[in-house]
This record gives C-alpha cells, sequence and structure tokens, in this order.
C-alpha cells in the first residue's frame, strides 16, 4: 500500500519519454546508479589521499624529528669532546707553542674522521698559537665570528658553517685554562651525508638561524638562503612542523613538500626537502588506482546498460510487433527464437497462444458450419411442416365440407407426430363415415317403413 503514493509522485514528476519507454527508465536507472557511483567514488578518492598525504606530511615530519635528534646528538657530543680539550694544562699560559702544538696533533689522532683540525688561539688578538694545520688555522682566524667575545655566557661556541675548498665546515670553540681559545674544526659532510633521504629526489639541509643553508647532502644547495616566508615557517617558530609546497630560486620548476625540527644543542633547524611529485606518490598511485576502478565500475555498467537495455527493448518491440499482428488476425506470424532465457519462455507462451487461438478459431468455424447446417434443416423441416401442414388442411377442409372419403396422407419420411396425426385423423373419419353409413341406411330404413306405413293407411 504504501509504494502507490510514491508511484503516482513518480508518474507525476517523470516526464511521458520516460515513463512510456522502458528504455528510457533503463537509462534514468543506469544514470542514477553511474552517479551514485561517482559521487562515491569521488567521496571515497577524496578521503583517500586525504589520509595517504596526512599519513605521508606525518612520515616526513618523523623523518625530519628524527634528523634533527641525530645532528642534535652528533653536535653535543663535538662540543663536550672540545669543551674536554680545551680543558687541558697542555694549553695553559705557561706552555709553549710547540707544547700545545704537539698536544693537539696527538689527541686529533684520536677523534671521529670528521674532526679535521685543532686550533690554539690567542683570545685577544686572533693570533694563531699551535695548530694541527696552520693553513686551515690561518683561515679560521680569519673567519668573521672569531672574536674575544665569542663565550660571553656560554662554555663553547658554534660557529657558524663555512666552505674551505668546496667542503662545509662547522668550529666549536671553547675556552683553555689560560682563557684563550680552542678551536675543533669539523666536517659537515659526513653527519650530513648519513641523514635519511625519504624518497628518490629529495634532499636535507641544515639551516642556520639567519635562514642560509649551512649544508646539505644535495650540491650547489649550500650557501643559499630561504625566502622570508621559508625563514618564518622554520627558523623563527623553532617548532616540529611542515610547508605543503614551496619552490626555491635555487631548484627551479620543481615544487617540495619541506618538513623541518629544530635541533636543541644548536641554533640549527634540520629540513627535509621531497618533490611533490615523490612526496604524494603513494597518494597518487591509489587515487588513480581508485580512479581507475571507479571508471571501469562506470565504463562496465554503461556497457551492461546499453547491451542489456537495449537488447532488451529490441527483444520488446520485436515481440510487440508480432503481438499486434497477431491482434490484427494474422495467426500466420511466426514466434520463433534461439533464445533460451525469459524471453525465449515468452516468445514459446506466444506460439502456443496463438495455436491455441487457431485451433478455437477452427473449432468456432466447424461449430459455425454445423449450426448453419442445422438452422438449414431446420428451415426445410419447418418448410416441409409448412406444407404437410397446408396439405392436411385443405383435407381437413374437403372434410369439413362434406367429403368424408378424403384422407390425410403420411408420407415415410414425415415425422412420427404427423404420421400419427394422419392415422388418428383418418381412423376418425373412418369411423364418421361409417356412423353416417348407418346413418343414412337407418334413415333410409325409416322412410321406407314410414311410406310403407303412409301406403298401407291409404
Amino acid at each position: 500500500m504504501s509504494s502507490n503514493p510514491l508511484r503516482r509522485l513518480l508518474r507525476r514528476v517523470s516526464p511521458d519519454v520516460i515513463t512510456r519507454s522502458y528504455l528510457a527508465k533503463f537509462a534514468v536507472v543506469v544514470l542514477l546508479i553511474v552517479a551514485a557511483i561517482g559521487a562515491v567514488g569521488a567521496v571515497t578518492y577524496a578521503q583517500t589521499t586525504d589520509s595517504l598525504e596526512a599519513s605521508a606530511q606525518q612520515d616526513y615530519t618523523a623523518v625530519a624529528e628524527l634528523s634533527g635528534t641525530e645532528l642534535d646528538v652528533w653536535t653535543s657530543e663535538h662540543r663536550t669532546t672540545a669543551r674536554d680539550l680545551a680543558e687541558s694544562e697542555s694549553l695553559g699560559a705557561t706552555r709553549s707553542p710547540e707544547e700545545a702544538e704537539s698536544y693537539l696533533t696527538s689527541h686529533l689522532s684520536w677523534q671521529a674522521d670528521d674532526v679535521v683540525a685543532l686550533h690554539f688561539v690567542e683570545r685577544t688578538d686572533g693570533r694563531l698559537v699551535a695548530s694541527t694545520d696552520r693553513v686551515r688555522g690561518s683561515t679560521v682566524v680569519g673567519q668573521g665570528w672569531m672574536a674575544d667575545d665569542l663565550l660571553v655566557g656560554t662554555d663553547t661556541y658554534t660557529s657558524p658553517t663555512y666552505e674551505i675548498d668546496g667542503e662545509r665546515y662547522v668550529s666549536y670553540v671553547a675556552h683553555t685554562p689560560g682563557r684563550n681559545y680552542l678551536v675543533m674544526e669539523v666536517s659537515l659532510a659526513s653527519v650530513i651525508g648519513d641523514l635519511r633521504q625519504p624518497t628518490e629526489g629529495s634532499f636535507t639541509a641544515l639551516v642556520e638561524s639567519d635562514g642560509t643553508i649551512g649544508a646539505s647532502d644535495r650540491d650547489g644547495v649550500a650557501g643559499e638562503r630561504y625566502a622570508d616566508e621559508m625563514q618564518t615557517a622554520i627558523v623563527e617558530k623553532s617548532d616540529v612542523g611542515h610547508v605543503p609546497s614551496t619552490t626555491f630560486e635555487f631548484a627551479e620548476d620543481t615544487e617540495y613538500f619541506v618538513a623541518y625540527a629544530p635541533v636543541q644543542s644548536a641554533e640549527w633547524d634540520v629540513a627535509v626537502h621531497v618533490p611533490l611529485s615523490e612526496a604524494y606518490a603513494l597518494s597518487g598511485m591509489i587515487g588513480r588506482n581508485l580512479l581507475l576502478i571507479v571508471g571501469v565500475a562506470i565504463v562496465g555498467l554503461g556497457l551492461f546498460g546499453a547491451t542489456l537495455g537495449r537488447g532488451t527493448v529490441t527483444e520488446l518491440n520485436r515481440l510487440t510487433r508480432k503481438a499486434r499482428t497477431l491482434e490484427s488476425g494474422d495467426l500466420d506470424v511466426t514466434f520463433d527464437t534461439e533464445r533460451r532465457d525469459e524471453f525465449g519462455d515468452l516468445y514459446g507462451a506466444f506460439s502456443t497462444m496463438r495455436d491455441s487461438l487457431r485451433e478455437q478459431i477452427r473449432s468456432a468455424e466447424t461449430q459455425r458450419e454445423r449450426a448453419e447446417t442445422a438452422k438449414a434443416e431446420s428451415e426445410a423441416f419447418a418448410d416441409q411442416l409448412k406444407a404437410r401442414a397446408a396439405a392436411f388442411g385443405e383435407t381437413m377442409d374437403d372434410c369439413a365440407d362434406g367429403d368424408l372419403t378424403a384422407r390425410l396422407d403420411a408420407d415415410d419420411d414425415d415425422p412420427e407426430a404427423l404420421r400419427e396425426i394422419a392415422d388418428g385423423f383418418n381412423g376418425a373419419m373412418d369411423e364418421l363415415e361409417t356412423a353416417i353409413a348407418e346413418v343414412d341406411a337407418f334413415a333410409e330404413t325409416v322412410a321406407e317403413e314410414s311410406e310403407a306405413v303412409s301406403d298401407g293407411a291409404d
């Protein structure tokens, strides 16, 4: 009962071209299903890509945070090493330069491979007192950051990064017992090269407090400076985070996702740069596959609808034409088909109905012919009865007029009733004739006797 109002509503809002065509209805249903699949696919695609992109962002940010932790451990260890080396009395004010240089040379051999040189510098005038590499030492003391107030408020100073012969270095400066400087020069190549690269084409950069890239595992990047918005995002916030999309002058035509994290023991940040094409590669691949699945489903449903719907409508139209031909009275129409499905059953039902109609029509024609024959026989019989009745009437009229010799002639093919009437009438007339003859004879006798009596009286 509840579906009737819905059907009436659908009839009202549906155009006649739809309500009068099965193909139109089928096409509308297929289009609605396609639209539903498309909508669900679009929502699923959006949710899936958003989830995968968020997961990728978290992963890359975790890589940046882990790299920041590794650099923090690395720089803390080197700060401690520099401080420990500087506390030796071999670098005291009373020691000769030769003793200081011997101390530096012997302890350099014990250090990690990335410690490339040790220098003993007079604080007030920046003079190189002793060094394991005087050429390098001269370069270091000539750096702009070298001054007599480096260690105000701190026990170890971390210098800005600098470049010598194409390689990036950092120096750790600590006070010696005589309040001079021990400078430990460390290469950044090893530690930067060991940092993780999450995808192909990505690179990691050590970012200094002024937004300059101090070192990187990508050639040609060190020494470049971030734009103001990137400095604001990475340096000034000094927190773990990411920039969804940005470009750099030193990497034209490429957009990057940048994840960053601070290095707690130095005024550095670590920035992991991932090309957008690689950053969301998994998301893009799954998204494309999802769109492909939805597209295949839509195309498949469309082909299914076109094939089944058109085939169904074609068969229905063909069957309708045959049914109308049958309706017009043409019982020679054929309902042959090779289909073995419901349409085959329907064709068979129409064929059976045609044969049944043909048999019924034949039977009706036979009955009609029989009825016409019976009618003709009845009419002939009625005419015969009428003729016989007229003949009987004439004979009876003759009898009524006094011809007592007239008799009803009954034929052998007359009905039994007529023969009985004729026999009864003829018998009655025979008896009447006999009675009249007897009366006449009696009358004659009486007349003769009366005449005789009259004669006797005379």
